[in-house]
């Protein structure tokens, strides 16, 4: 009997179907890292502008506290919590919508509904048009407590920014700040 042997020019050389196939795994696992990196860097832009635009909101109604008791605009006495709206106190317990000043808004920085105007961001769309964005998705809580019951002239404002994000859930951002009853 006779046996047969094939040998090809180039040897026996290259890569098997299992070879090419543990391969192509690998780069696909690779390339869906990626994609998911990318996907959670555009999440991560997303949450910095929130996070920048909650700080500041935060920031904002402590300076209007600083400046409304610096003016005389409000007294003492009103820089306090109450569960209910009441004429001259500007802090209602719990948290609250966001509103903006107006022309003809009358009290402190977006700090109730007298305003009646939702606030909002100006910012630009891909083609350099400038574009409203409502700040439905925030609400602002200002807490007012005294730092020492027997000084009653120094008083600790907390003031936190609550972000609700669809599908995520909420993030809370806090300014503290105090307040004395003098400049």
């Amino acid at each position: 009997m006779m046996k047969i042997q094939h040998k090809s020019a180039t040897g026996d050389k290259g890569f098997t179907l299992v070879e090419v196939l543990i391969s192509m795994v690998i780069l696909v696992i690779g390339l869906l890292s990626i994609l998911a990196l990318f996907a959670k860097g555009l999440s991560a832009t997303q949450y910095a502008q929130q996070d920048m635009i909650a700080k500041q909101k935060a920031r904002e109604q402590l300076e209007a506290i600083y400046s409304a008791r610096n003016d005389g605009r409000i007294t003492w006495a009103n820089i306090t919590n109450t569960p209910v709206p009441a004429p001259g106190i500007y802090f209602p317990t719990g948290f609250q919508p966001l509103y903006r000043m107006t022309d003809s808004s009358t009290e402190l920085v977006g700090s109730n509904i007298n305003s009646g105007v939702p606030d909002f961001i100006v910012t630009h769309d891909n083609s350099g048009n400038f574009l409203k964005v409502n700040l439905n998705n925030y609400t602002r809580q200002v807490n007012i407590q005294l730092v020492d019951p027997t000084n009653p002239n120094l008083k600790q404002v907390t003031v936190t920014v609550r972000v609700i994000t669809p599908g995520v859930g909420t993030r809370d951002y806090q300014v503290i700040g105090y307040v004395s009853k003098t400049q």
